[in-house]
């Protein structure tokens, strides 16, 4: 009976064609169309594998997301690079992890090297030691000495956690200072974090709106106080991060900021929006501004991201059923953080780009904004307006050195303190003359005009 059985299936499988039915094809079809919308949306990756040795790197929020995958694959091509975070537990962390993952990879490439110089070892000597050093010299998997090369990460890569707090003007100035301190230079700055969907309109400790300050306004304070050390680079190179967002935003002409009397009722999608249309254009005139120096300026969108933090307050995380039935959906549209990560990686290490300043990024390409975010008179109004308010509320100052160019740079809170304090112990100078408050006044603006 059992016998029988076998043979009847065994016929059953032997007679049937899979061509009498459709649903293998509609099958292969479906399973075909996910694999091409995949593979569209997940973008193109960084076109090449540049070294960035010892070149100094700060990625904000770098601690998870985007940034995370930004500050491991600079690290992995040989940057120093330093993570820019308010949560110092989790940046650590992630620190501690980029270390541990990129030495596990170049144990995996050692082991690698060793098996292939196993499978050559009847090779003449000499060939197989050149062939050995070549390749062990290509993974960075030994020291100086020739010998294995500590495979902890402490060695090898360097990445390190840094408080860096974008809602306070004052920490800004702190952690720019510290950082101008101990570096001799600085060759990339990534301003990545930012937030999103933040519900309830919030001030930050210095009166604006968290999106606009933390998005917008703090990583161009940072910016503006790492020129010097940008400038000693040979090809400083300032990435914004931007977003798709920007092409809704609106801004009025007289009030970029969105902070006079007249502003605009506060949505957080509307906030966001405006604050990346607001990088962008910032960008744009600041590239401008920096054109005869070794400096460049661009700015990037990673696209539709899924896995990062900011999903926490979307509301496509509003309840569990929304969230079951859009996980399909976000799987198979949005990137992950690594496939967003790559235009920025690309703009940070392509000589190719050496030149290029003033673009907006798009899957590794230069791509066309929205109409206002190619509007040279709004980016110079915003920039302007941007300045005048900075310079009120950081007490922006004026350095004229003779070793360097009319800069702008932002006094701290203890250096406010301890001018006022000297001021008060020393006799009140008399009054200045009309004319060198003409002459001082039209300092103020020149150099408010080059910013």
């Amino acid at each position: 009976m059992v016998i029988g059985s076998m043979d009847e299936i065994t016929s059953l499988f032997d007679e049937a064609d899979p061509f009498k039915s459709w649903w293998p094809a509609i099958a292969a079809a479906v399973v075909g169309i996910i694999i091409a919308v995949r593979a569209i949306m997940s973008g193109q990756r960084c076109p090449n594998d540049n070294q960035i040795r010892d070149q100094i790197v700060i990625v904000t929020g770098a601690n998870t997301g985007i940034g995370f995958e930004i500050a491991k694959a600079l690290a992995g091509r040989g940057g120093h690079v330093i993570l820019a975070c308010r949560n110092m537990e989790a940046a650590e962390k992630a620190a501690a992890i980029i270390k541990r993952e990129l030495s596990c990879q170049v144990l995996k490439d050692t082991q690698k090297t060793a098996a292939t110089n196993d499978s050559t070892k009847d090779l003449p000597t000499s060939s197989s030691s050149s062939s050995s050093s070549s390749v062990n010299n290509d993974t960075g998997a030994t020291n100086g000495n020739g010998n294995d090369a500590d495979t902890d990460g402490g060695n090898m890569f360097f990445v390190e956690a840094r408080y860096l707090d974008l809602r306070s003007f004052d920490n800004v100035q702190r952690f720019a200072r510290k950082i101008m301190a101990e570096f001799e230079r600085i060759d990339i700055l990534i301003n990545n974090a930012g937030i999103i969907f933040d519900p309830v309109k919030t001030n930050t400790t210095d009166g604006f709106e968290q999106h606009l300050q933390v998005n917008y306004m703090a990583p161009f304070l940072l910016s503006h106080l790492l020129l010097p050390h940008l400038k000693k680079s040979p090809n400083g190179r300032i990435i914004n991060v931007s977003a798709h967002s920007h092409v809704s935003a609106k801004m009025d002409f007289d009030d970029p900021l969105n902070v006079g009397t007249w502003a605009t009722k506060f949505h957080a999608r509307d906030a966001f929006s405006h604050s990346k249309l607001a990088v962008l254009l910032a960008t744009r005139w600041m590239a401008k501004e920096l054109k005869d120096t070794s400096i460049t300026v661009n700015c990037c969108t990673p696209g539709l991201v899924r896995g990062t933090s900011h999903l926490r307050s979307s509301p496509l995380m509003s309840a569990f059923c929304v969230r079951v039935m859009t996980y399909p959906w976000m799987w198979m549209f949005m990137k992950n953080p690594s496939q967003g990560a790559q235009s920025a990686i690309r703009l940070a290490t392509d000589p190719k780009l050496k030149h290029v300043t003033g673009e907006y990024f798009n899957d590794c390409e230069i791509a066309v904004s929205s109409p206002l975010g190619q509007d040279k008179e709004l980016a110079k109004k915003l920039y302007q307006q941007t300045m005048r308010i900075l310079k009120i509320a950081t007490k922006l100052e004026i350095d004229k050195g003779e070793e360097k160019e009319n800069e702008i740079r932002i006094a701290s809170a203890e250096e406010s303190k301890a001018a006022t304090a000297a001021t008060s112990a020393t006799p009140t100078p008399p009054p200045p003359s009309s004319s060198s408050a003409s002459s001082t006044s039209a300092d103020t603006s020149n150099i408010q005009q080059r910013w």
